[in-house]
């Protein structure tokens, strides 16, 4: 067996934050998915180190190539780990669990409880409207105009 080939690859990533926020979804537990036009071969053995763009490194390890391609859309090549730093380890494990796991239905979401509050109280007085004119079709009355309703209005205006 022959000794792995070393790559370097530099990012145009300046920070963690940054590489996990734009490239995140290409990396996973077992591996990432490099996008390259110049993909290696796949069983080539790799001492992968991706760095920053200040030079620092991100993920160093070994890995082998486990798809291959320089054609399509996306050329580029996977890598599955083999050895994986532990710094590059732990990046890993941050990017993959803030991630919703396959197939896991998208997280609500979430409304503050005053906005809940609204958005009952408003339900709430709909309801009562469209109770009151299915009681008044019921009836046969004429759900329009409702004579208290029209006072106070008036009143309301005269002050």
């Amino acid at each position: 067996m022959s000794a792995p080939t070393p790559l370097r690859v530099r990012l145009p990533f300046r920070s963690e934050d940054e590489f996990a926020a734009q490239y995140g979804a290409h990396v996973g537990r077992d591996g990432f998915f490099l996008a390259t036009r110049a993909p290696k071969p796949v069983g080539m053995q790799l001492l992968f180190d991706l760095v920053l763009a200040d030079g620092s490194s991100l993920l160093r390890g070994e890995g082998v190539v486990v798809r291959s391609s320089a054609t399509g859309d996306r050329p580029g090549m996977t890598v599955r780990f083999v050895r994986l730093e532990s710094a590059g380890k732990a990046l890993v494990d941050r990017i993959v669990s803030g991630r919703p796991a396959r197939g896991a239905a998208p997280a609500a979401p979430r409304m503050p409880a005053r906005a809940w509050s609204t958005v009952i109280v408003i339900s709430l007085v709909l309801l009562g409207d469209l109770f009151s004119i299915y009681l008044a079709a019921l009836r046969g009355v004429d759900p329009g105009p409702v004579t208290v309703i029209e006072e106070l209005k008036a009143g309301l205006t005269e002050r």
